[in-house]
């Protein structure tokens, strides 16, 4: 649940209860709100949240946004102009990030590169994103854009450029099948280095754990590892999987 701290008086009042898990408050930067996630649901955790917005002091019901919104609501980031609130979430094989207007509930996706993407900062004028990104090639590192054109990154930090420069990394690809229910399924490949189309190698299938979570395109050790070791390494993003809607995570509840 969600309880505001008055540190001058000592005590603390309750904001919002709720049934389910509740997370991640945020203020506005004018104070007059506050937004975070929530759902109604007891004894698991494969339900999306949705993003919730209370006046700071308190009453009324909550105003729920991202109903519609088919993928789960991440720690909210405000806009300065209080207009606007963005958050990160899985996406298939990709984290994200997205905003919602306030005021009409019009959701944005926002043009990150493809892999990992994850702890987003908003310059305080909000013309700058700063975030870590990670992808198969290179691990996690600092990044930053301007906030109107995101394809414009540039790099802030090196901390592994002896990776690239002693060894030659395995290339990743996402592939996709139709299971047996009729979803479409996808997965994460890496190649052994010097792969050759049409030559026949061991493979090594290494699952998430979960049930639900998600492999993305993101830098992995462990199958680096084992591919410069001559595997082909597989990962499932199998039925229960996260970042493909609520259908897709709720599949092997009762039904493994």
């Amino acid at each position: 649940d969600i309880r505001v701290a008055d540190v001058a008086a000592g005590g603390s009042r309750v904001l919002f209860e709720n049934p389910g898990p509740d997370s991640s408050p945020r203020w506005s930067p004018d104070g007059s709100k506050i937004a975070f996630t929530a759902n109604t649901h007891t004894g698991t955790t494969v339900w999306h949240s949705k993003l919730y917005l209370l006046p700071a002091e308190g009453g009324g019901a909550p105003e729920i946004l991202l109903e519609d919104f088919d993928l789960n609501a991440g720690a909210p980031i405000w806009a300065p102009n209080n207009a606007d609130i963005y958050w990160a979430t899985g996406e298939r094989t990709n984290v994200s990030l997205y905003s919602v207007q306030v005021a009409t509930d019009e959701v944005l996706r926002h043009g990150v590169p493809s892999g990992a993407n994850s702890q987003f900062q908003l310059s305080s004028d909000g013309g700058r994103w700063v975030w870590v990104h990670s992808n198969p090639a290179h691990p996690s590192e600092l990044y930053t854009a301007p906030s109107n054109d995101l394809s414009q990154l540039s790099r802030l930090t090196t901390h592994n450029a002896w990776l690239a420069e002693s060894f030659e990394l395995a290339a990743a690809r996402p592939v996709n099948w139709t299971n047996s229910d009729g979803q479409e399924i996808e997965g994460v490949v890496h190649f052994p280095a010097g792969f050759e189309e049409g030559r026949r190698y061991p493979l090594i299938v290494n699952p998430h754990g979960g049930p639900s979570g998600a492999v993305t395109t993101s830098f992995n050790s462990t199958n680096q590892m084992l591919a410069a070791n001559g595997f082909l390494v597989f990962q499932p993003n199998f039925r229960g999987s996260s970042n493909y809607g609520q259908e897709h995570v709720n599949a092997n509840r009762d039904d493994w």
